[in-house]
C-alpha cells in the first residue's frame, strides 16, 4: 500500500471506528496503525535488500545474530531469546546447519541434550548481512532530525518495557493458575 492508500484507509478506519465504536480512541488506532506500519515498512525493505539477497529469512538471521551475540546455547533458548517460535526454530536450524552455518554439539552437562552455536561461515554471512541492514536503517532513519530519533527510541523502550512487563505477568500468573 503506497502512502496515499495508508492515509485514505486510515481516515476511512477512523471515520468508521466513530461511528460504530463511538468510544473507541481514534488517536490510538491512528499511532498504532502508523507505528506498525512503518515497523513493517522498515521490516520489508531489510527484509528484501539486505537479508533474501544472502538467502536469509528473519528467523535465519535472528537466530545467528543471537548465537554470534550470546554464544551456543539449546534450541529453546535460541527460540526465547531471538523470538523465533520453538516450531520455526527447529527447522531454521536444519537449514542452516545444512547450510554450514552453525554446528550442533552434545551438552557436556547433559548428554541427552545438544547445544548449538554458531560457524565461521554463520558468523561472516550475519555479520555482511547486517552491514546491508544497518545501510538501509541509516536510510530510514535519515529522514528524522536527532531529537525524532530519540524521542522514537524512548518512546519505544518504554512501550516495550510496559508491554514485556505485562507479558512476563502474564506468565507468571498463568503459571500459578497451572499449579493450583
Amino acid at each position: 500500500m503506497d502512502t496515499d492508500q495508508a492515509r485514505w484507509f486510515e481516515r476511512r478506519a477512523a471515520d468508521l471506528l466513530r461511528r460504530d465504536i463511538p468510544s473507541a480512541d481514534v488517536d490510538v488506532f491512528s499511532l498504532f496503525f502508523n507505528m506498525l506500519s512503518a515497523s513493517n515498512a522498515a521490516s520489508s525493505a531489510i527484509e528484501a535488500r539486505a537479508l533474501r539477497p544472502k538467502g536469509l529469512t528473519w528467523g535465519s538471521f535472528r537466530t545467528l545474530f543471537t548465537l554470534m551475540v550470546l554464544g551456543d546455547m539449546h534450541p529453546n533458548e535460541i527460540a526465547t531469546r531471538s523470538g523465533v517460535s520453538d516450531a520455526a526454530v527447529s527447522g531454521v536450524l536444519k537449514t542452516l546447519e545444512r547450510q554450514g552455518y552453525l554446528e550442533r554439539s552434545v551438552d557436556t552437562a547433559d548428554r541427552r541434550r545438544i547445544r548449538v552455536s554458531i560457524s565461521e561461515a554463520g558468523r561472516r554471512l550475519v555479520l555482511d548481512a547486517y552491514r546491508e541492514q544497518n545501510a538501509v536503517e541509516q536510510e530510514v532513519v535519515s529522514l528524522l532530525s536527532s531529537h525524532e530519533r530519540e524521542v522514537i527510541e524512548a518512546a519505544s523502550r518504554r512501550l516495550l518495557l510496559a508491554l514485556r512487563s505485562d507479558r512476563t505477568e502474564q506468565e507468571r500468573e498463568s503459571k500459578i493458575n497451572l499449579r493450583a
